[in-house]
């Protein structure tokens, strides 16, 4: 088994999202970060890291990426639901990450989810409940006939949102 972790800057979905497209199978995640872990009083070791026995994987074979035209052509179908991960003010277009964005603003049709919606003020995932409510609130539930899409300026938050809902059973 994996277990990711950060030190709480949205990398962990990243790597998540990478292995899973490798086939890695036994993959969890630290809730909380590094930071957390440290506060419990966790040990930390420091200097060489144990090498690892390199392991041969099958690529996952699942459509995990799409790109902006694929996006577009679901979303016109009506065969896909788009959520944007970023904050509400970047969502609506009141502000933008200046070096990575040229315009402010949303997709049309898509939601806003923000991912630090789905935590609380420690970095700590809301509890499934609250989780699915949240979801819910926003049409979306296991088993839906729709793609669910995640979205965001650099793909780390979209890709913590993506390990989520993957946590929740999608």
């Amino acid at each position: 088994r994996v277990v990711l972790y950060d030190g709480g800057h949205n990398r962990t979905g990243t790597m998540f999202l990478a292995l899973e497209l490798m086939g890695h199978k036994k993959l969890s995640f630290l809730d909380g970060n590094i930071s957390n872990w440290k506060k419990q009083g966790f040990p930390i070791e420091e200097g060489e890291v144990k090498e690892v026995k390199p392991v041969k994987y099958q690529p996952s074979g699942r459509d995990l990426l799409a790109d902006s035209t694929q996006i577009r052509h679901l979303m016109e179908k009506g065969d896909a639901v788009l959520i944007d991960n970023r904050n509400v003010s970047q969502h609506v277009g009141h502000t933008k990450r200046d070096k990575i964005v040229k315009k402010p603003g949303r997709i049309p049709g898509s939601y806003n989810v923000p991912l630090k919606a789905m935590m609380d003020n420690n970095g700590i995932m809301k509890s499934v409940e609250e989780l699915t409510w949240l979801l819910a609130k926003h049409h979306i539930y296991k088993g839906m006939d729709e793609v669910v899409i995640t979205t965001c300026n650099t793909n780390s938050l979209a890709a913590e949102f993506y390990m989520i809902l993957r946590y929740l059973g999608f």
